[in-house]
C-alpha cells in the first residue's frame, strides 16, 4: 500500500444498505457476504491506488490522490459488486460518495471538515448509487470512464454542514440508474408520503427531471385521461428534484376547486401566505415567489383552465419559479412545454411468459395485487392472463389497481374473463372523448359492478364530499336512517379494500377517506342518474351547516382547535355552499347565510379573505329576501373581511347594514357586536370621533346585555384610539381593564392581542420589563396557534425591546419580523412604522453599518429558533 497521500485528496466513504436487516435475514451466511464485500472492494481501490484509511464493519473508507482514480476505483466497486453472485434474491447494495478537499493527515488518518462531508455525503446516497460533491465533478467530468455519466442531482443541506452542497450522480451504462431522492434534510415542502411505491415510467420520470433541470422549462404540463398517472408522476418527479429548489417544493390539489378566480388564493393558502390590507393574492404571491427558486405542482388544471393567464403572470414576476401542472388538456400559455403522458408499456404480442413480466403494466399490477394479497406472484399459469387484462384496459395506471385489488376474491384468469366480457358491451362516456378515457370509464364501471347493490349505494352517495370525509360524517350523510345493511365501518373498509377509496389521517392522528377525483366524478354521474343527487346534496349541505356551527360554538368558547377542524372540512363547506347558492330547494338561501355565518370568524383568523369575500358575496345575494335575523350576521362578517382587505369604505356600507338590520331585531348583544365591528372600520379609516361615539354605544349595549367578553372587546378598541390620539395614560387604562376581563373569561386568542396591544403602551411609558413579560406571553400564545402576522408584530416589539441593551439581538429579530411579514404579505401602518423606527434607533446608531448584517441574519435564520430564543 501506498503512503497515505497527501495536498488535494479525494476521500471515499462506503458503506451496505440495510446492513442490520441483511444480518438478520442470513445470520450465519452474513460473515461470509461480508468477507466477499471487503475482497472485491478493496481489490477494485488498490487497482486505481487508493489508501485504505479506515474499515469499521461494513464501512469503508478510502483515500486518493486522483479524483479519476478514485471515481474509477468506486465504479469498478460497483460493477464487482453487481456481477457476484450472492445468496438470496438481490444484490448487495454499497453506497458510496466521493468528495475532494485538503488531506489534512493526522496519526495515518485524516481530519478536517472535507472529511465530514464526504461522509455526510455517503451518508445520504442510497445502495448502488454513487455521489459526487461538485469539486469531484469538476475535476472528474472532463475524462469519465467509458460508460460512465453524470446526473445533476441539485442542491442538498446535508446534517452539520453550513451550506448547501451541489451533488451529482455517476451513472454505470448496465447498472440501476433511478434511485430514490437523497436522505438530505428537508426543504419547505408539502409533498405529500405516497402509500404505495413508484412503479414503472422509468422514460416519462426522466424525462420530466431533465425536463426540471432546465431553467428554460418554467412550466411544464404533463396531459393525459383522468387516471392515467400524471399526479404520481408529477409528485415522483417532484420528490427526486427537490433538492435543486431552494425555495422548496409545493402541491397545489385544484380538484376541489371550481372558479378560476380563487386558484391565487389557493396557491397562497398551501404557501400558508396571508392576505392583508388591500393585497391581492395574485400580488401577495408574486411578493413572495420573485426571488425564491421554488417548485409548484398545480394538479387538476383542467376545471380551472381560464386561470391559465393568471400563472402565466405569475411566472413572469417571479423568474425563479417552475411549475408543474397535471391537466386534461394543455393550458395554451406562452413558454409552456407540454408533455403527454402515455399508458403503460405493455406485453409485446404474442410475447412469451418469462418476457411477460418486464412490462411496466405487468409489474404495476403484480406490485399492486401484492399489497392486497402478499403472496401473490406472477407465474407461468397465470402471467397470460394478467398481460389480457392490462391490454383490454389499455395500460392505464388506475385502472390496472382497479383489477389488481380484486385478486383478493378471483384469479387473474376469472379477472380477464370478467373483464372482458364487461368491457364489450360498455364503451362509456362521450362519443367525442379519447379511446383511453372512454376504456377507464368502462373499467371503473366494471369494477363498480362488481359490488353489491348497498356497496353502489354507498360509493355513489360519498361522492358528494370533496376532500374527504370521517367515519361519523359518511354514515350522517350516506345513510341517516341506517338503511344501509351493514354497519358503516364494514362498508368503508370495503371500499377501502377495492381501491375505491383511499384512507389517510390528517395532522392530528385522525383517519379520514377520500376518493380519487376521476372515481368521484363517476360515482357522481351515478348519483345524478339515480335521481339521488338532490337529496343527498341537501344532506351534505346541511349536516356541514350544523358541523361549522358546532365548531363555531366551540371557537366562541375558546376552543382554538376548532380551526384544525374548519381546515379539514373547508372543502366540504364550499361544496355545500356551491349548492346552497344554486339550489332551487326554497330552504338554500338560509342554509348558505348559515354556512357563511358559521364559517366567517374562521376565514377571518385563517386569512382567507379573497374566498370568503366571495362566498358572504354570493350568499348574501341568495338569501337576499331572507329575514333580517339571517342576514345581518353575514353582513357582519362581510364587512369584518372587507375591513381586513382594505376595501373600508365597502366594509362601512356592510357593518352599517348589520347594524340597522340589529337594529331592527331588536336584539341589543348582537347590536353591540356589529357596532363595535363599524367602529373598528372607522377607526382604521382615521375617522376617530365617529369610531369613539360608536364604540361607545356598542360599550352601553354590551353593558345592558351583560356581556363581560363583550365589553373586554370594546374597551380594547377605544384603548387604540385612544394611543392613536396620543393619550397613553387613558390607552393603558382602558386596555389594562380590557385585558383583565378576558383573563377572567379565559379567552385566550383576545388576551394575547391585548397583551400585544399594551406592551407597545407600557414601553412608550419607559417600562421595557413590563412590555417584555407582556409580549412573552402574546408570542407564546400566537405561535401555539400558528398566526403569523400577530407573530410578526410580537417580533418587532421583541426588537424594540431589546434595541437599546442589546442592539445586535435587535436587528436579528427586526429582520425575522421583516421576513415574516414578506411571507404573509403582511404590511406595516405608517404610524406603526414610524413608531417602530424610533425604537430601533439606537440600535442602528451603535452598529452602523453593522445593523444590516444583523437583519440579514435574522431574514435568514428559521422561525422556530427565532421564537426558542425570544421565549
Amino acid at each position: 500500500m501506498a503512503n497515505l497521500p497527501s495536498g488535494t485528496v479525494t476521500f471515499l466513504f462506503t458503506d451496505i444498505e440495510q446492513s442490520t436487516r441483511l444480518l438478520d435475514t442470513l445470520g450465519e451466511r452474513y460473515q461470509q457476504v461480508l468477507a466477499d464485500h471487503h475482497r472485491l472492494l478493496r481489490s477494485a481501490f488498490e487497482a486505481h491506488d487508493g489508501y485504505e484509511v479506515d474499515t469499521q464493519g461494513d464501512s469503508f473508507f478510502v483515500a486518493f490522490a486522483s479524483a479519476r482514480q478514485a471515481l474509477a476505483g468506486a465504479i469498478d466497486a460497483q460493477r464487482a459488486l453487481a456481477a457476484h453472485a450472492w445468496p438470496g434474491e438481490r444484490p448487495l447494495r454499497v453506497r458510496m460518495g466521493l468528495h475532494t478537499g485538503e488531506g489534512e493527515a493526522f496519526d495515518e488518518s485524516y481530519v478536517g471538515m472535507d472529511i465530514h462531508r464526504a461522509a455526510r455525503i455517503s451518508a445520504v446516497a442510497h445502495g448502488g448509487q454513487i455521489v459526487l460533491s461538485d469539486g469531484t465533478r469538476s475535476l472528474v467530468e472532463p475524462s469519465l470512464p467509458p460508460g460512465a455519466t453524470l446526473c445533476d442531482l441539485g442542491y442538498h443541506r446535508l446534517k452539520d454542514l453550513p451550506e448547501d452542497e451541489h451533488l451529482h450522480q455517476v451513472t454505470i451504462n448496465g447498472l440501476p440508474s433511478t434511485f430514490p431522492p437523497l436522505g438530505s434534510l428537508s426543504r419547505p415542502s408539502n409533498l405529500p408520503a405516497m402509500p404505495t411505491g413508484f412503479v414503472g415510467r422509468t422514460r416519462e420520470l426522466a424525462a420530466v427531471e431533465e425536463a426540471l433541470a432546465r431553467p428554460e422549462v418554467r412550466v411544464l404540463t404533463l396531459t393525459g385521461a383522468g387516471g392515467s398517472g400524471k399526479t404520481r408522476l408529477a409528485l415522483e418527479a417532484a420528490a427526486r428534484s427537490s433538492g435543486r429548489f431552494r425555495g422548496g417544493c409545493f402541491f397545489v390539489p385544484l380538484a376541489p376547486v371550481r372558479d378560476p378566480v380563487v386558484v391565487a388564493s389557493t396557491i397562497a393558502e398551501v404557501l400558508e401566505l396571508r392576505e392583508v390590507g388591500d393585497q391581492q393574492a395574485l400580488e401577495l404571491l408574486k411578493s413572495h415567489l420573485r426571488d425564491r427558486h421554488a417548485l409548484l405542482v398545480l394538479d387538476n388544471f383542467e376545471q380551472v383552465h381560464e386561470a391559465g393567464p393568471l400563472l402565466a403572470e405569475l411566472l413572469a414576476a417571479a423568474p425563479q419559479l417552475h411549475v408543474v401542472v397535471t391537466s386534461r388538456s394543455p393550458l395554451h400559455i406562452y413558454g409552456e412545454h407540454e408533455m403527454p403522458v402515455p399508458p403503460m408499456s405493455l406485453p409485446r404480442a404474442n410475447a412469451d411468459a418469462a418476457s411477460i413480466g418486464s412490462s411496466e403494466a405487468v409489474e404495476l399490477f403484480v406490485e399492486r395485487a401484492r399489497a392486497v394479497m402478499p403472496a401473490f406472484e406472477l407465474t407461468a399459469d397465470n402471467a397470460l392472463a394478467i398481460a389480457d387484462i392490462v391490454a383490454r384496459i389499455d395500460g392505464l395506471p388506475l385502472a390496472i389497481e382497479l383489477a389488481a385489488s380484486r385478486v383478493r376474491l378471483l384469479s387473474p384468469q376469472e379477472l380477464a374473463g370478467r373483464l372482458g366480457s364487461r368491457l364489450r358491451v360498455l364503451t362509456g362516456g362521450a362519443s367525442d372523448l379519447p379511446d383511453r378515457q372512454r376504456t377507464l370509464r368502462a373499467a371503473i364501471d366494471w369494477s363498480y359492478q362488481l359490488l353489491d347493490a348497498d356497496e353502489q349505494a354507498l360509493f355513489r352517495r360519498l361522492s358528494c364530499f370533496v376532500g374527504g370525509c370521517t367515519l361519523e360524517t359518511a354514515a350522517a350523510v350516506t345513510d341517516p336512517e341506517g338503511e344501509l345493511p351493514f354497519d358503516m365501518l364494514d362498508g368503508i373498509a370495503s371500499l377501502v379494500d377495492k381501491s375505491l377509496l383511499w384512507r389517510q389521517q390528517d395532522a392530528n392522528g385522525a383517519t379520514r377517506f377520500r376518493m380519487l377525483e376521476t372515481l368521484r366524478e363517476y360515482a357522481r354521474e351515478q348519483l345524478e342518474a339515480r335521481g339521488e343527487a338532490a337529496e343527498v346534496s341537501r344532506r351534505h349541505a346541511c349536516h356541514h351547516r350544523a358541523l361549522a356551527e358546532r365548531a363555531r360554538e366551540a371557537l366562541d368558547a375558546g376552543d382554538m382547535s376548532e380551526l384544525d377542524r374548519f381546515d379539514q372540512e373547508h372543502d366540504n363547506l364550499l361544496t355545500a355552499l356551491e349548492w346552497a347558492v344554486n339550489t332551487d330547494d326554497p330552504d338554500g338561501g338560509e342554509v348558505a347565510l348559515g354556512l357563511v355565518s358559521a364559517t366567517g370568524w374562521y376565514w377571518y383568523t385563517r386569512g382567507h379573505t379573497q374566498v370568503a369575500a366571495l362566498c358572504l358575496e354570493r350568499a348574501l345575494e341568495r338569501g337576499a329576501s331572507a329575514p333580517a335575523l339571517a342576514r345581518a350576521k353575514p353582513l357582519y362578517w362581510f364587512g369584518a373581511i372587507l375591513d381586513r382587505r382594505g376595501d373600508l369604505e365597502r366594509a362601512r356600507e356592510a357593518m352599517q347594514a348589520s347594524v340597522e338590520l340589529w337594529r331592527e331585531v331588536g336584539d341589543t348583544g348582537r347590536l353591540a357586536t356589529a357596532l363595535n365591528g363599524l367602529a373598528a372600520v372607522a377607526e382604521n379609516q382615521g375617522d376617530f370621533v365617529f369610531a369613539t361615539a360608536t364604540y361607545e354605544e356598542s360599550l352601553a349595549g354590551y353593558r345592558e346585555a351583560e356581556d363581560d367578553h363583550g365589553v373586554a372587546t370594546v374597551l380594547c378598541g377605544l384603548g387604540t384610539v385612544a394611543s392613536s390620539q396620543g393619550d397613553p395614560g387613558k390607552a393603558e387604562h382602558l386596555l389594562t381593564e380590557s385585558l383583565r376581563l378576558f383573563i377572567e373569561a379565559g379567552d385566550g386568542w383576545s388576551i394575547a392581542v391585548v397583551e400585544a396591544d399594551l406592551a407597545w403602551v407600557v414601553l412608550e411609558a419607559g417600562r421595557p420589563d413590563e412590555a417584555a413579560a407582556l409580549v412573552r406571553d402574546a408570542t407564546r400564545r400566537f405561535r401555539e396557534w400558528g398566526e403569523q402576522s400577530y407573530l410578526a408584530a410580537c417580533l418587532e416589539l421583541h426588537a424594540a425591546i431589546t434595541a437599546p441593551a442589546r442592539p445586535q439581538d435587535a436587528a436579528r429579530l427586526f429582520g425575522a419580523a421583516h421576513a415574516l411579514r414578506e411571507a404573509v404579505g403582511a404590511s406595516l401602518a405608517e404610524r406603526e412604522r414610524l413608531q417602530l423606527e424610533r425604537h430601533l434607533a439606537p440600535a442602528r446608531q451603535q452598529l452602523a453599518d453593522a445593523f444590516a448584517d444583523g437583519f440579514e441574519a435574522g431574514a435568514a435564520a428559521p422561525l422556530e429558533d427565532v421564537l426558542d430564543g425570544v421565549l
